[in-house]
């Protein structure tokens, strides 16, 4: 009988031990999962916010008022877009995880050079999206190249300066 009783607990201790290995496991395994989402939805909310610059900027783009803009080389102009009010260009966030987004131009657009074949604008804008609790703001500073002549066209862009934040 004491062998049996024995064998018992020795199957015991060893089942007891598995098992807490296993959980271990599985606690480890989650944790790291939760992490790997997390950073997920960090670079998701940073992303969503950087295309928002990137559609304001299509649309800032297409909507310049050239006579306007004239010779001063200041052209003042409100092409907000949050979730309230959107310019039909710029394409609504349809993401379910994405709890709220605004997009904005946050300077005027100023013509930083102009000679006989291209002109260049520069302008602010502020995109701030929260997804899944992450909340992002990215503050850009683009740089616009246009082709003179009748019309004048898109050319290029480039990134003049570029602010990231996590809230």
């Amino acid at each position: 009988m004491k062998k049996k009783g024995s064998a018992l607990i020795n199957v015991t201790i060893i089942m007891t031990l598995a098992f807490l290995l296993v959980a271990i496991s599985v606690d480890r395994s989650l944790k790291s999962y939760r992490r790997i989402q997390e950073n997920l939805d960090d670079i998701r909310a940073y992303y969503m916010a950087e295309s928002l610059v990137y559609d304001l900027a299509g649309y800032v783009n297409e909507s310049i008022d050239w006579p306007v803009l004239g010779d001063s080389g200041v052209l003042k102009m409100d092409a907000g877009a949050s979730s309230t009010s959107n310019p039909d260009d710029i394409p609504v966030i349809t993401d379910s995880r994405v709890e709220s987004y605004k997009v904005r131009l946050v300077s005027d657009i100023v013509k930083t050079y102009e000679d006989n074949s291209t002109i260049e604008l520069a302008y602010n804008m502020e995109a701030n999206v929260v997804y899944a609790g992450r909340n992002y703001t990215v503050i850009m500073q683009l740089g616009t190249r246009y082709e003179k002549g009748p019309p004048i066209k898109y050319s290029s862009h480039y990134i003049r300066q570029r602010k990231a934040f996590r809230w």
